[in-house]
């Protein structure tokens, strides 16, 4: 079972990275879901004015009601906003990132073999016997790793429908294809 596992986690994983790879930077479907600022410049600057610090930020700052006192005014911009819009949930970075750096791609595959490492896990404790059922196992662990990641943020902070349903196909193929390593590899001496 060692052995079997810790293979099947390496390749899987590597699938999972390789697909990421594929998905990301040469199918155009991710690129079809992300929205353009019409002016990046006074975008990024008025972030950078109002952004203390790296963090989440979401406006309006629902979360600010009840925990520090408000002005009338105050309370009257939060409901406006609540009610028009915008509504933004943002990661902000305020150094930026280096879309250069070789750490993001090392701590994906990292990220992406400890998950193959607990899907084999999960597929050794299984009663998926045929290779096939083995294979469907992985898949469905990647529909439902897709499903509870997107979905909470698409009820919560309205993420686009499309985006949200890209990224859960994206990890079924992705795990789809592991599944086929992973089925094999999983039960290795």
């Amino acid at each position: 079972m060692g052995r079997g596992l810790i293979l099947a986690g390496i390749v899987g994983g590597i699938i999972a990275f390789a697909w990421g790879l594929f998905s990301w930077m040469v199918m155009p479907w991710h690129k079809l879901t992300v929205e353009k600022f019409k002016n990046d410049d006074i975008v990024a600057q008025v972030i950078k004015e109002n952004a203390p610090t790296n963090g989440v930020y979401i406006l309006p700052n629902l979360y600010h009601y009840g925990n520090m006192p408000m002005s009338q005014k105050q309370i009257e911009v939060e409901d406006r906003l609540v009610t028009e819009g915008p509504f933004v949930f943002a990661a902000v970075s305020l150094q930026g990132r280096d879309v250069h750096s070789f750490s993001p791609f090392l701590g994906s595959i990292v990220i992406q073999i400890i998950g193959a490492l607990f899907t084999a896990w999960l597929l050794l404790h299984s009663r998926a016997f045929k290779y096939a059922r083995r294979v469907l196992f992985v898949t469905v662990v990647g529909m439902l790793v897709g499903f509870l990641s997107y979905m909470p943020a698409w009820n919560w902070w309205g993420l686009p429908s499309a985006y949200s349903i890209i990224g859960i196909v994206d990890l079924v193929i992705a795990w789809f294809l592991a599944g086929l390593a992973m089925a094999k590899l999983a039960y290795k001496n």
